[in-house]
């Protein structure tokens, strides 16, 4: 299923890199890469890095239902992830827009910035990890999301590592396409074993049918 689901994903994200990549490319031009003088280039990487990482905060929202849906092993498909992302908007649009308001200011630090962006970026994907595996609301996953980092880190080291070296490369455009995906599979494989449960919409009941017998 897992399978499936990352060949599914390469697909969409090939299409979506289209979309993509203006907003992408201007973080690589940040002041984080390169001394531009503020007027003439700074002003405009830290408003492209915030439109790149707002619309990545979005994206990675329904990775992240994707993910999850993969690896419980239910149905998935990214229209069903997108309608359930809309219906948390409220607590995923406010994340997104920190998220790049927080990435515009590191564009103004070199080189450290891009280690910053890299750890914000796993950051994230535990807080929105934690809100659509155990229903929790953003208030409360932002700290939680600090501890669950912490015991991935005590309790399976590897892992953190992997999850660390993706969220770096994920801050690198159109590369974050296929390293972000594998940063969301890791954790939610991680609270997956820990016996996180899913909170992915219910099934309908199944109608009862009576037995011949009881007939």
């Amino acid at each position: 299923m897992v399978i499936f689901f990352v060949v599914d994903l390469i697909i969409s994200a090939i299409v979506l890199a289209v979309l993509f990549l203006v907003f992408l490319h201007g973080s690589l031009y940040s002041a984080s890469f390169v001394a531009l003088p503020l007027v003439l280039g700074g002003v405009t990487g830290v408003i492209l890095n915030f439109v790149s990482y707002f619309l990545l905060g979005i994206f990675a929202s329904i990775l992240i239902v994707e993910a999850r849906n993969a690896v419980s092993n239910t149905p998935y498909s990214f229209r069903s992830a997108r309608k359930e992302v809309s219906s948390r908007l409220s607590e995923v649009l406010p994340l997104c827009v920190i998220l790049g308001v927080i990435a515009a200011l590191f564009s103004f630090l070199p080189f450290l910035g891009w280690l910053l962006k890299g750890l914000l970026l796993m950051y994230f994907v535990a807080i929105e990890g934690l809100m659509f595996t155990r229903a929790s609301r953003a208030s409360s996953a932002i700290s939680d999301a600090a501890s669950l980092l912490s015991e991935v880190l005590n309790q399976d080291a590897l892992s953190f590592v992997v999850i660390l070296v993706a969220s770096l490369l994920s801050v690198v455009p159109i590369l974050n396409i296929f390293t972000l995906p594998y940063v969301a599979l890791v954790l939610l494989v991680y609270l997956s074993e820990k016996g996180a449960t899913p909170s992915s919409p219910p099934q309908p009941p199944t109608p009862y049918v009576a037995s011949p017998a009881s007939a």
